[in-house]
């Protein structure tokens, strides 16, 4: 995942190497075949395994518990960049940096297109957005592709970021401010891989020889063009969940399940500042904190009821979860039976 930025350092790597010489227009701060003789950057490489398998475990999940296909697309798309990534920074060729770099403009597109829509309230598509996010995406491509200019790149994967917060500074002050937790978290962790890989730019060559002296091991750590990734990665991960936890609080219960499964307690914790007095304590507390969210189900009760009667409004039973762990539900009860 590399945002478009030329740069050129003193690369004291080992001559050669399987891909051969790099023909891509950027070239970080990783030595050059320092690891593997068939890997070009050995950590910007693998790092990118936390771009591509939560994503894809993502994208299965949401499609099992019935959330609208835009999500699947988005974990699939955050996917897809990983993937690139993953082939850029293995080989160091111009095609495999075309591979890392426009999946990033479709990605985000994709991820504009699900935050507008996440106050629908039915598996609706938008096809004025749908058409006007791929023009935008044709475009960007066709410039970039004719007009190889990083700083270009540069710009336009930068609109499409800013829309996204301004969007979801929107949906967590006025909409849903429950999840302003969530969301503060993720813009901070992708804000964090922002800094480290400006930091990866700018000290460069200190680095380089910070790592002469150090052992392999800790030198690894001082790789932050992989913390990008990985950061980047993780808050992109968390973005997609607050699109989908807004959009499931218009939905029903068994669509609850799956996003209050992968939501942490202290982000429920911090959202119950806002709903009745007393300290969260148990699993039935914290779905006190959601009181807001109930209320919303609470109106949609008798439509949900029409659209599936075997959905119960009964609220779900959970286990006391630990500051830092994960919510689980131990079971959803029906008229007719569990649900898990």
């Amino acid at each position: 995942m590399a945002p478009s930025v030329s740069h050129a350092h003193s690369d004291p790597s080992p001559p050669g190497g399987f891909w051969g010489p790099p023909t891509s227009t950027l070239d970080w701060c990783e030595e050059n075949y320092f690891v593997s003789v068939f890997v070009a950057e050995f950590w910007n490489t693998v790092s990118n395994l936390l771009m591509i398998l939560p994503p894809i475990y993502g994208a299965i999940r949401t499609s099992r518990d019935g959330l609208e296909t835009r999500y699947v697309f988005a974990f699939l798309g955050l996917a897809a960049v990983g993937v690139g990534s993953w082939s850029f920074h293995m080989t160091l060729q111009y095609e495999m940096q075309l591979l890392d770099e426009l999946p990033m403009i479709y990605s985000c597109c994709i991820f504009v297109y699900c935050l507008l829509e996440c106050f629908k309230r039915e598996n609706s598509i938008n096809y004025i957005m749908i058409t006007i996010l791929l023009g935008f995406s044709v475009a960007v491509t066709v410039v970039y592709l004719l007009w190889t200019e990083p700083v270009f790149h540069q710009v336009m994967y930068g609109v499409l970021v800013f829309c996204l917060v301004l969007r979801s500074m929107y949906v967590v002050t006025w909409v849903y401010p429950w999840l302003r937790p969530l969301c503060y978290t993720s813009l901070g962790v992708f804000l964090l891989g922002f800094i480290l890989w400006n930091v990866d730019n700018l000290l460069c060559d200190t680095l380089r020889a910070a790592r002469l002296r150090l052992p392999p091991v800790i030198g690894a750590v001082t790789q932050f063009h992989a913390w990008w990734h990985i950061f980047t990665g993780f808050g992109s991960h968390l973005h997609i969940l607050l699109r989908c936890r807004g959009k499931s609080s218009l939905l029903t219960l068994p669509r609850d399940a799956f996003i209050i499964r992968q939501v942490y307690m202290w982000c429920m914790a911090d959202a119950s500042r806002g709903a009745p007095e007393e300290e969260l304590s148990t699993g039935d507390d914290v779905h006190r904190a959601l009181q807001p969210l109930d209320r919303g189900k609470r109106l949609l009760s008798q439509q949900s009821r029409s659209l599936n009667p075997a959905i119960s409004s009964r609220p779900p039973q959970h286990r006391r979860a630990k500051c830092g762990s994960a919510v689980t539900e131990q079971q959803w009860t029906s008229p007719s039976g569990s649900f898990r």
